[in-house]
């Protein structure tokens, strides 16, 4: 298709316009059954991107294919061109594309530019700790207290068009998509100071909140929270960089064990169906006698051997870390579940709710699993209880618990009760951010609404003459944005009137 270079061979050498080692990257990772399905569909969707109040600022089509990487280079790209200087984003995999964007051919603009990212706050919970230090919103200097999920909430209103566009001519198409993002736009601006209130109340409350709480915790408003961050980050990095890797000495021992369970049962199996079992066992022996040949090995490793002990431990390790692995695969499962019940429809929360059911028992038989394993760890890894398990909400103590060391259980933030006034440190930080980028917001409607006062009827004053109808036209939209600019001069008067706020009470 030539309208759509992507979909062709890599190899091809028909496609007119080259494919950017990032876009190439990004659809090989992509599973293959996904690429075929999104290619029978001309048009797949929809990509756009919002502001935090709601606006459209880009929108673009998905040409038979799923969410791959082009769009929202693209995407940032344009908002580079308009906006300028210090834009931050969010996009659910934000950790990924960064990498693509600093190895795309937009990095050095990136860097000028000090283009920024975050992963949203919701989307933040299927990340590992690491990444959510590096990435998350609630570290990110100057987010605010923006959820950066504001996609989704713009999706769900406009999710209501795929069945009347889904046979239209591309020109309805984008026709519907128009009316319907005119009149949102429309609506977010009605809505706007209504934003703005709650957006400040909001924020006075936790920062209230979290105040309070530091005052009466024993870890102290004045405990080093940014420093320890910055070290927990450093010893994520650090534990990352532990890789077990597979080694001879793990897989003979495992030969050995094999070869050691052979159990009474096995032995008197031989006798009645020899074949068979004498097979098995002889292949046991003949893998063993093999690693043996492989490793030099005069005499085979007896239970006491220092080599072996060692290997068997490695192999501990390994099965501590799969047990963990499947802990938290089950429960981050089950908090997706959890947020889905809140969804409408009756079938559908009975679903999910069998599926909770399901899943708490397999995730205690995979907490039985893991603590017999941690027990066997040295030093012994602390056991996981099941009411530890259901008040989970972020994957930060799951990776806290893959130290293979022990050290990071000895650090004053890993601590809970640190970790949960360090949490609540942020939160604060955070609003306090909010509030200063809610008294810009402010200032600039009061300023936008003092301008439409002038600009208005002086445009109308002078089209009256050249041109009638087109004034008659502006004249109307006028009388609209009159009542909606009263409606938020009251709004405003409520956001300067609230005790605690900073903003200007004038236009600018």
């Amino acid at each position: 298709d030539p309208d759509d270079p992507w979909i062709e061979d890599l190899d091809s050498g028909d496609s007119s316009e080259p494919v950017s080692i990032c876009v190439d990257r990004w659809r090989n990772a992509a599973p293959e059954s996904r690429k075929k399905m999104f290619a029978i569909f001309k048009k797949s969707g929809i990509f756009i991107t919002v502001c935090r109040h709601g606006f459209l600022l880009t929108i673009c089509d998905m040409v038979r294919s799923g969410e791959l990487m082009k769009y929202p280079l693209a995407s940032l790209n344009k908002l580079m061109e308009v906006f300028g200087k210090n834009i931050l984003y969010g996009y659910d995999i934000k950790c990924a594309l960064e990498k693509i964007l600093l190895r795309s051919s937009l990095a050095n603009r990136i860097k000028e530019l000090n283009l920024q990212g975050v992963v949203p706050a919701f989307h933040g919970h299927a990340h590992n700790r690491l990444c959510q230090v590096q990435h998350h919103s609630k570290y990110k200097l100057g987010a605010g207290k923006e959820d950066f999920e504001t996609c989704e909430r713009v999706f769900s209103e406009s999710n209501a068009l795929a069945s009347e566009t889904r046979n239209a001519t591309e020109f309805h198409r984008h026709q519907a998509l128009d009316e319907h993002f005119r009149f949102a736009d429309m609506d977010k601006y009605a809505n706007l100071s209504n934003f703005l209130y709650n957006n400040y109340v909001q924020a006075l409350e936790a920062i209230a909140t979290t105040s309070t709480f530091l005052a009466e915790s024993p870890i102290g408003p004045d405990a080093p929270f940014e420093t320890d961050l910055a070290d927990e980050k450093m010893s994520l990095e650090k534990m990352s960089c532990k890789q077990d890797a597979t080694s001879v000495e793990v897989d003979y021992v495992k030969a050995l064990d094999l070869r050691a369970n052979c159990s009474s049962k096995e032995i008197g199996n031989v006798r009645r169906r020899h074949t068979h079992t004498a097979a098995k066992r002889d292949q046991k022996q003949k893998v063993v006698e093999d690693f043996e040949c492989q490793m030099e090995i005069d005499e085979r490793w007896g239970p006491d051997h220092p080599e072996r002990i060692q290997a068997q431990s490695r192999i501990t390790h390994r099965l501590f870390f799969k047990a963990l692995d499947d802990v938290e695969r089950l429960v981050v499962m089950r908090l997706l579940e959890l947020t889905k019940l809140q969804m409408n429809g009756y079938k559908l929360r009975t679903q999910i709710s069998k599926a909770l059911k399901s899943r708490a028992t397999a995730i205690r038989n995979a907490l039985q699993r893991y603590n017999k394993y941690a027990a066997e760890m040295m030093p012994p890894r602390p056991p996981l209880e099941w009411t530890q398990i259901v008040e989970y909400s972020f994957l930060a103590e799951f990776d806290l618990l893959r130290d293979s060391d022990g050290q990071i259980q000895t650090k004053r933030w890993a601590n809970p009760l640190y970790r949960q006034a360090s949490t609540q440190y942020f939160d604060g930080v955070r609003a306090k951010e909010e509030v200063q980028r809610l008294n810009v917001e402010v200032g600039r409607l009061m300023t936008k609404i003092h301008d439409d006062a002038i600009y208005y009827p002086s445009a109308i004053t002078a089209l009256s003459a050249e041109d009638s109808p087109l004034a008659s036209e502006l004249s109307r939209q006028w009388d609209q944005l009159q009542s909606l600019n009263l409606w938020h001069r009251q709004r405003i008067r409520q956001i300067q009137s609230l005790r605690g706020y900073s903003g200007p009470l004038m236009p600018g």
